[in-house]
């Protein structure tokens, strides 16, 4: 339907917790299977139990279109979740921890900013002890004025690039690909 009228008519909806978990999927779809991601709506719907009650809801057919909930890495997915990839951690602890000096590089060189300076403020951040505000208290130190969502961004750019394996990658995309509805013969002819 979508390539017929130019309209996005998602096939499968993702439930995940939060704007991480929404670019951690998007990038690792994106670099799996470009075209699966077109077929996607990918919402973040709030703590992990929500989301393990509305991919319970969608496992069981209680909604009208297909869903499945994708809980983070330390969650146990159980049968109606999947987890995102990466070690057994929420994502930005799987995604900060993971960085090597290289990926720091390539980090700085998308954030504009030298990977010392960066590594400096990413030290500082993991000192909190909520990791949600990790991004932004990176932003704030290294220009005040740069957006958390940037940050974010580049880090999850260079993790899921650089850092997480292809096998990680496939079987994820693979997990959510399995979800998605098959094609339905519907008779019309063209």
């Amino acid at each position: 339907m979508t390539q017929m009228d130019d309209e996005r008519h998602p096939e499968l909806t993702l439930y995940c917790e939060d704007e991480f978990a929404v670019e951690v999927i998007e990038q690792v779809v994106r670099l799996a299977d470009p075209a699966l991601l077109g077929r996607l709506r990918i919402i973040p719907v709030g703590p992990a139990g929500t989301v393990r009650i509305l991919g319970e809801l969608a496992h069981a057919g209680r909604f009208p279109e297909a869903g499945l909930g994708v809980l983070d890495a330390d969650e146990d997915p159980g049968q109606a979740c999947i987890a995102l990839p990466g070690a057994r951690l929420a994502p930005e602890r799987s995604v900060f921890s993971s960085m090597q000096e290289e990926n720091f590089i390539a980090i700085g060189q998308r954030l504009g900013v030298h990977a010392g300076t960066l590594m400096d403020a990413v030290e500082d951040a993991m000192r909190l002890d909520d990791h949600h505000t990790w991004p932004a208290r990176v932003a704030e130190r290294l220009a005040g004025t740069m957006r958390a969502s940037k940050v974010r961004d580049a880090f999850i750019d260079v993790w899921v690039h650089d850092v997480l394996s292809s096998e990680e990658r496939e079987t994820f995309t693979d997990a959510i690909r399995q979800r998605v509805p098959a094609m339905e013969a519907t008779g019309l002819a063209f």
